[in-house]
């Protein structure tokens, strides 16, 4: 089960990736940014990170933005964090949550907890770790009803 929820977390944080980086390189080109396919790249594989990562990859990208058009890069940032507003709240929830089998609001529950009590080992080891001790809980639950005949 642990191997199996770890394995599920590690798609959905790639699968999320791979979210933000295409909707980071349509972005740039809607906006017209320079470079939006190294931008989006750059997102991409930078958001595997999580909490940081975002903000990480947002460095080189605003460097690139202010080598080729100084001009956009307020509107490069603004648009980062929009997006990871987005992501933040609703994509990462929900497809790290379809992974290991957690509604979105628990994932972003546990991120937020784990995170302000463990910093970024609890933000990143948090979520599987809660669906495991959930898995387990739930199955321990059902045993119980079954046991005095008790339907879910």
């Amino acid at each position: 089960m642990t191997n199996e929820t770890f394995k599920g977390f590690i798609v959905g944080q790639l699968t999320d990736a791979l979210i933000v980086g295409i909707l980071t390189f349509i972005g740039a080109w809607s906006f017209r940014f320079p470079y939006p396919l190294l931008i989006g790249f750059i997102a991409g594989i930078t958001n595997v990170i999580p909490v940081l990562g975002p903000f990480i990859g947002a460095v080189p990208c605003v460097i690139i933005i202010l080598l080729a058009d100084p001009t956009k890069v307020i509107w490069y940032l603004v648009f980062v964090v929009v997006l990871q507003q987005i992501d933040g709240n609703i994509i990462c929830p929900k497809v790290v949550g379809d992974s290991i089998g957690l509604d979105g609001i628990w994932v972003v529950f546990v991120v937020l907890v784990g995170g302000g009590l463990f910093g970024i080992i609890g933000s990143v080891l948090g979520v599987p770790v809660f669906a495991i001790i959930f898995r387990l809980y739930n199955e321990w639950l059902a045993k119980r009803l079954e046991a005095k005949k008790i339907k879910k």
